[in-house]
């Protein structure tokens, strides 16, 4: 069942049929990061992701790599343990192929090697272990996967560094990796004028920064953390990640006021672990100064990203091409309602009474065609506020909170 990650040529689809995916396969990803170890299983051969199953655990695997050039012992000892639990886990979902990857921290330590070794001979998985150019690419095709319109620059912060990536036309472009991350700083710090120099020469050292971008893509927990906060902050009424949306003013307003803060000063806006807060301020300062090198004139959070990149790679052209939206209504109603096909039907039925409606609102009409019966056993009276309630609380990709 487990597998190492192919090469990311060996992912890219050809003309012929995707590999491994047959009807309903199942595939794990255990993605081991410098701060968390965290395990996604998608039924992989749609369009929209669906997700099976996802857990993070904070293993901390690269909280003394600045300082040692090693991996954390307890955070190896933690990874062991989470990987095994993970490992088990994809044997009871019987999930068809299992791909671990790991990032930044094993892959500058210089025990990194030894503690793969570890990892298969303990627990029996092969990992790869990703280049730093290789981990922005599939982080941005993640957010195309979520936004296949998506223009501008992907950035993707992690505990030991930031994945930086140009999507625009559905393809992504040039990548880089850049020596930025909350775990390059010390835990204890409590002026952040001398990590913020380090980030602006790290962010001018990059070429693909030197250009200016109207939208920047967030991906990575410290910026959902910190979207999160701004949600509760202003009582935003859509609690959803995905899209969340900031205009160059207010985004750097909040970065800069994330930066200052402690972590009981975030915890009154978030539920957030203490080990997240202790990193948010960091984001905050990152995030700023990136909005600042770049010129972005709309931040926009992506829920999906390096996971969901693994999972874009194997879907054939043609299921690239699909529109996520309807993609992901239309599995809502396989799933769920009485007559599979029959939002279909009720689409054909209604279109006639929107003759000049635009194609953005048709679609939109469509995708509520196909969502219209899922909650059918729920009470006659009650089934449209549950089927709206249960719209608004998913991160449906291909649409925004407008």
């Amino acid at each position: 069942m487990s597998a190492s990650l192919p090469d990311a040529g060996a992912l890219r689809p050809t003309g012929e049929a995707s590999p491994g995916l047959g009807a309903r396969t199942l595939v794990g990803v255990i993605d081991i990061g410098s701060n968390s170890v965290r395990l996604v299983v998608f039924e992989a051969d749609a369009r929209a992701p669906y997700y099976l199953f996802n857990e993070k655990i904070l293993c901390g695997l690269g909280e003394s790599l600045e300082t040692t050039g090693t991996l954390s012992p307890e955070g190896r000892r933690r990874a062991v343990l989470v990987l095994r639990r993970f490992h088990a886990l994809c044997r009871i979902f019987r999930v068809t192929r299992t791909f671990a990857v790991a990032t930044a921290a094993v892959r500058e330590a210089s025990d990194g090697g030894e503690f793969l070794r570890e990892v298969e001979d303990r627990v029996g998985l092969q990992v790869r272990v990703t280049s730093g150019e290789e981990e922005a690419r599939y982080s941005a095709c993640g957010v195309l996967l979520g936004a296949p319109d998506a223009e501008g620059i992907v950035a993707d912060l992690g505990g030991a560094s930031l994945e930086i990536a140009e999507v625009s036309r559905g393809k992504t472009g040039a990548c880089a990796s850049l020596p930025v991350g909350p775990l390059r700083v010390s835990p204890d710090i409590a002026d952040l004028r001398a990590p913020r120099k380090s980030i602006d020469n790290a962010l001018k050292g990059c070429a693909i920064l030197s250009r200016p971008c109207r939208r920047l893509y967030l991906v990575g927990g410290s910026w959902r953390a910190l979207a999160r906060i701004h949600m509760n902050r202003i009582r935003y009424p859509l609690q959803v990640l995905h899209e969340y949306t900031l205009a160059r003013s207010e985004a750097r307003a909040l970065a800069k006021w994330a930066s200052l803060q402690t972590v009981d000063g975030l915890a009154r806006f978030s539920g957030a672990s203490e080990s997240r807060l202790r990193v948010t301020p960091y984001g905050g300062l990152v995030l700023d100064r990136l909005i600042k090198r770049t010129r972005a004139r709309k931040v926009i959070l992506s829920a999906f990203g390096l996971r969901e990149g693994l999972l874009y790679e194997f879907l054939p052209q043609a299921e690239r091409q699909r529109d996520p939206l309807i993609s992901a209504c239309a599995e809502f109603e396989r799933r769920h309602a009485r007559f599979p096909g029959y939002g279909e039907e009720l689409f054909a039925w209604v279109r006639p009474l929107f003759p000049n409606s635009a194609s953005d609102e048709l679609r939109l009409v469509r995708a509520a065609c196909l969502a219209n019966d899922v909650e059918w056993r729920e009470h006659p009276d009650y089934r449209a506020a549950i089927v709206f309630e249960a719209m608004m609380r998913v991160d449906v990709a291909g649409v925004d909170h407008e």
